[in-house]
């Protein structure tokens, strides 16, 4: 896992390798990260600074 520091602006950006993309880990995580409850949390304390980029 890697951070970008508060200049990016490739936020919210979940990257594997390609060996890796069905590794079922990483796949709990992303549909954790882009959770309806995560979506909201985002909308509610970030303003519009932050924007969830999933469906």
């Amino acid at each position: 896992m890697a951070t970008e520091d508060d200049t990016s602006p490739y936020v919210n950006v979940i990257a594997a390798r390609a060996k890796d993309k069905d590794n079922p880990a990483y796949q709990k995580f992303v549909k954790a990260f882009q959770s309806p409850e995560v979506r909201q949390y985002i909308e509610e304390n970030f303003k519009g600074e932050l924007l969830p980029a999933w469906k």
